[in-house]
């Protein structure tokens, strides 16, 4: 399956530059806070659920962002059904 390599690729990825460059979040949006609050999740404690997350986490993306550019990874309260087809 192509968005699984995909998927495994990127979250291979992503750890290594995370552990390296550490990682940007975008708190200038009301949805992500509250989803914060609403998770009872501190901002530090994304970094660790980043580093948690398997292909089977995979719901879908990547998402064209118009400011930041390509987002696999988003906090946020789920806007419509789930769906995780690495599952």
């Amino acid at each position: 399956m192509k968005i699984e390599k995909e998927v495994v690729s990127f979250l291979k990825d992503f750890k290594e530059k995370m552990k390296i460059w550490n990682v940007y979040f975008r708190d200038d949006r009301s949805k992500n806070l509250n989803a914060m609050l609403a998770l009872e999740l501190r901002s530090i404690e994304r970094k660790n659920v980043l580093e948690t997350l398997e292909k089977e986490d995979y719901s879908s993306g990547p998402i064209e962002d118009k400011l930041i550019g390509v987002i696999w990874i988003s906090f946020h309260l789920a806007e419509h059904k789930m769906n995780y087809p690495l599952k």
